[in-house]
């Protein structure tokens, strides 16, 4: 859902409203970074259009904030076992968020495509890449096992920057 980006709602850490924090002055300048999560099933409900009217009514909020930079994690850390996302619902729903945004013409959006930063070998990397013309910015979480990342060298090979998202 959208709870929590104009209301103000609890999802298990505090009480959240993205709008008012965004809305102070000591925000007004800075960049944002958002994780979207389409754990339960909802990378295939994404990806056959089940929620595309709360796809465009977030996509109408990041819009707005332009000029405000925003970093979408769209599906973050796509092949952890705990978010257990369906392979290809999962590059459908991404590609498909990408091209509805880029029709609505929101310009202040860079795509980030986030793995958990271990145990990736090239052809899983390979594998779940979404493709060059959806993917600005290659991440990964930064953790105890980040030597066991291929991610930085995966971003070279596809010309990407790497942001470093956890």
């Amino acid at each position: 859902g959208l709870d929590g980006v104009w209301t103000t709602d609890d999802w298990g850490d505090s009480n959240n409203n993205m709008s008012l924090q965004l809305a102070d002055e000591d925000f007004k300048a800075l960049p944002l970074a958002i994780g979207l999560w389409m754990t339960g099933g909802h990378e295939k409900k994404v990806a056959d259009g089940t929620h595309d009217q709360m796809g465009g009514q977030f996509g109408q909020w990041l819009k707005s904030l332009s000029p405000r930079p925003i970093f979408l994690r769209i599906g973050y850390e796509f092949h952890g076992p705990w978010n257990n996302y369906d392979r290809e619902s999962y590059l459908q729903a991404y590609r498909r968020i990408k091209d509805r945004y880029d029709q609505m013409g929101l310009d202040n959006v860079a795509y980030v495509w986030q793995s958990h930063g271990f145990d990736e070998p090239d052809s899983l990397l390979q594998a779940w890449y979404p493709g060059d013309d959806y993917v600005d910015w290659c991440g990964y979480s930064f953790f105890a096992r980040w030597q066991d990342s291929n991610m930085i060298n995966f971003a070279r090979q596809k010309g990407k920057p790497v942001f470093i998202a956890e």
